[in-house]
């Protein structure tokens, strides 16, 4: 019985030690904006959109063509800061953004930034 009770502790242990997945987000920067100075307006491409919380949920205008529907705001170091260059990230976390239009691409924080 005790070895019983030892592996069910163990085994509830394991269980609730369940690693997050950190999904990778694939981008392509397109042209320095935003409200820092090292900002760059980058494209997301592919994946699911719904499950990323700096995707905008409500649908912006169709005239727009890149949005917080479609679009985020990251500080890029020096070496990825090339237009077309396709990226690959971890999203963090959200800022605040500094522009007043509401469809405007959103700044986050990213780790795990390198070229995909």
């Amino acid at each position: 019985m005790r070895y019983f009770i030892l592996f069910t502790v163990l085994l509830t242990v394991l269980a609730g030690c369940e690693r997050d997945e950190e999904k990778d987000i694939i981008g392509i920067v397109m042209d320095q904006g935003g409200c820092f100075p090292d900002a760059h307006f980058v494209q997301i491409v592919g994946g699911n959109n719904r499950d990323r919380s700096f995707i905008c949920s409500d649908t912006p205008p169709t005239s727009l063509g890149m949005n917080c529907s479609n679009a985020v705001f990251i500080r890029l170091p020096a070496e990825l800061r090339v237009k077309g260059k396709r990226i690959r990230f971890v999203h963090t976390g959200n800022l605040a953004s500094c522009l007043s239009y509401s469809y405007a691409p959103r700044p986050i924080t990213v780790k795990s930034l390198r070229p995909d």
